[in-house]
């Protein structure tokens, strides 16, 4: 690339990161395997991406990383994932069911937002705990079945923060006080 930094089949890296789509316009793209961190909008308005299955090796996903991929319909994540940032799919309209990795420590504020087809978001068994009561609660257009023993006000309007106008029931719990900063 420009900077000098290797391109291959139109990603640009930098040692384990991946820096950036050089091609705005590919409907797939494949990762190299050993990456191990996504860049800050690596991915931002690759608008005919329609779908990215990220190798086993990466940790985390940097702030509007997959932003505003408006034909991106699913994301397989590397069962290492640690960290998905702020904004990383935030306007990401076709995407339709996320299933969120058992390694998963941070899920930084409106990494879904705007994920106006989210039907479905899957939580990892081990990161639930027994619910005694459940409420209704409507935050931000959001509807969301909550624990409500489990989460402080502030708590869960961050949690809706996440997946801010996603048309879907979130199941709220103690994964989102745990994940969410």
């Amino acid at each position: 690339g420009k900077n000098g930094l290797p391109v291959i089949d139109g990603i640009q890296y930098a040692d384990t990161c991946l820096v950036r789509a050089v091609d705005k316009e590919s409907t797939v793209y494949n990762v190299k395997r050993g990456t191990r961190f996504i860049s800050n909008r690596a991915f931002k308005e690759c608008r005919e991406m329609v779908s990215m299955e990220l190798p086993q090796s990466v940790e985390s996903i940097g702030a509007a990383a997959f932003w505003e991929c408006r034909s991106l319909e699913n994301v397989k994540f590397s069962k290492r994932i640690k960290t998905i940032s702020a904004w990383a799919f935030a306007n990401c309209s076709s995407l339709t069911s996320l299933q969120i990795p058992q390694n998963v420590t941070e899920l930084r504020y409106g990494a879904f937002s705007e994920c106006t087809k989210l039907q479905e978001i899957i939580i990892p068994e081990h990161k639930r705990k027994k619910a005694i009561g459940k409420r209704e609660a409507d935050l931000e257009g959001l509807p969301a079945r909550i624990f409500e023993h489990t989460l402080s006000k502030e708590e869960l309007e961050k949690a809706l923060a996440v997946f801010e106008k996603c048309n879907c029931d979130v199941v709220c719990d103690e994964i989102w006080a745990d994940l969410i900063y």
